[in-house]
C-alpha cells in the first residue's frame, strides 16, 4: 500500500526568544494572550534553527520515519530556499518524485518565535498556480494545507481514498467548501478549535463535535485538544485518550502533524482506534520535547518500545 501527501511545504526559521526580552498579556479569565516586546529595538535571541516545515512535509517525514510507503505531492519554486527544501527532503528519505518545480515562484517561508514553550508564527505563502502531479500508484491520498486554488487540486484526487487534515484556509472557508472532499474522506483530523471553526459552531462538547463531523460525510473523525487529550469515532464507538503527562514541553511546532501522521499510519495498518490514539499521543509527546517538527519523531520500533513503558489511559465517552 502507498499513500500520497498533497499540500504545501515551507522553510521554517525558529527564533528562541529570551524570557526577559518579552512578556505575555492575557485577558482576565481567558487563555487569549498576546506576546509583547519592545518596538523599534534590536532584540537578542537565544538560538536560531532552520528546517523544512509545512503540514505536508511534516507528515511525509513522519510517515517515512514510521516506515509507511509514501510520496510527497507538492509544488516549490526555483529559488535557493526551494532548493534547500528539496535537499532536506532527500536527506530525510522522503520520495520527491512527485514534487513540481515552478520556475517563476518562490518557497513558502515561516518565522517561528518560540517563547515559554509556545509558538507564534509569521508566515509568507507564495501565490501559486498549482500543477500538482497525480499518483496512480497511491491507494490513499493525505490532503492537507494549501493556498488559493486548493479545491481544484484536491478534486483531482477524488478517485482515491482520502485522509483529510484541513489547513488554515480550508478551515476558514468552512465545511461546505470541502463537501466534495468530505464525502470521500476515510479519516478527518482537526484540533478542537479548528473543528468549531470548520463547523461554524460554538459547541464545546467533544462528542457533539464528533457527531457533527460525521454528519459531513466522513467515515471516521478525530479531534485533538492539547493537554486535554484526543477524541475519535467511527460512528459506533467514541473514544477519549489522555496524553503523555511526563513529556516536558520545549516547543510545540509539528505536534499536530506528528499526531495526525501517526494515527493515520496505525489505522492504515489495521490497528484499533484506541491503540492508534495512544500511539499518536506518544509520538506527539516526543516531538514537543525538541525544537522543530522532526527531531523528536519516533520510528515504529521506538514507538512500540515506548508504549511498553508509558501507559496512557483511554476510555469510551
Amino acid at each position: 500500500m502507498k499513500i500520497g501527501i498533497a499540500g504545501d511545504i515551507t522553510k521554517d526559521t525558529y527564533l528562541k526568544l529570551n524570557n526577559d526580552e518579552a512578556h505575555l498579556m492575557c485577558k482576565i479569565n481567558s487563555s487569549n494572550c498576546e506576546i509583547c516586546f519592545s518596538y523599534a529595538e534590536k532584540l537578542p535571541v537565544e538560538d536560531v534553527i532552520q528546517a523544512i516545515g509545512g503540514n505536508a512535509a511534516n507528515v511525509a517525514i513522519a510517515f517515512n520515519k514510521l516506515g509507511l510507503n509514501s510520496i510527497l505531492l507538492t509544488q516549490v519554486g526555483a529559488d535557493l530556499d526551494s532548493k534547500y527544501l528539496l535537499a532536506e527532503l532527500k536527506r530525510l528519505g522522503v520520495d520527491i518524485d512527485g514534487v513540481t518545480i515552478a520556475k517563476n515562484e518562490k518557497a513558502n517561508n515561516s518565522t517561528i518565535i518560540n517563547y515559554q514553550g509556545e509558538r507564534t508564527v509569521l508566515s509568507f505563502h507564495q501565490k501559486r498556480e498549482y500543477k500538482l502531479k497525480s499518483s496512480t500508484q497511491a491507494e490513499f491520498i493525505y490532503l492537507t494545507s494549501m493556498g488559493e486554488g486548493w479545491q481544484k487540486v484536491y478534486e483531482q484526487f477524488l478517485t482515491h481514498k482520502l485522509i483529510y487534515q484541513p489547513g488554515t484556509l480550508q478551515i476558514k472557508q468552512g465545511s461546505k467548501a470541502s463537501r466534495k472532499i468530505l464525502a470521500k474522506t476515510n479519516i478527518l483530523i482537526l484540533n478542537k478549535n479548528e473543528a468549531q471553526l470548520f463547523l461554524n459552531t460554538e459547541s464545546q462538547n467533544e462528542r457533539t463535535l464528533l457527531h457533527k463531523l460525521l454528519d459531513t460525510g466522513v467515515q471516521e473523525a478525530v479531534i485533538t485538544d492539547g493537554k486535554h487529550g484526543s477524541y475519535a469515532t467511527d460512528g459506533v464507538n467514541f473514544w477519549q485518550c489522555g496524553i503523555w503527562q511526563q513529556a516536558s514541553r520545549v516547543e510545540t511546532t509539528g505536534a499536530g502533524d506528528s499526531f495526525s501522521a501517526t494515527y493515520t499510519s496505525m489505522r492504515l495498518q489495521n490497528h484499533s482506534i484506541e491503540d492508534s490514539l495512544v500511539s499518536a499521543s506518544l509520538n506527539s509527546g516526543s516531538v514537543i520535547q525538541q525544537v522543530g517538527a522532526h527531531d523528536g519523531l519516533l520510528s515504529a520500533h521506538q514507538l512500540e518500545a515506548l508504549k511498553k513503558r508509558i501507559k496512557i489511559k483511554t476510555q469510551n465517552i
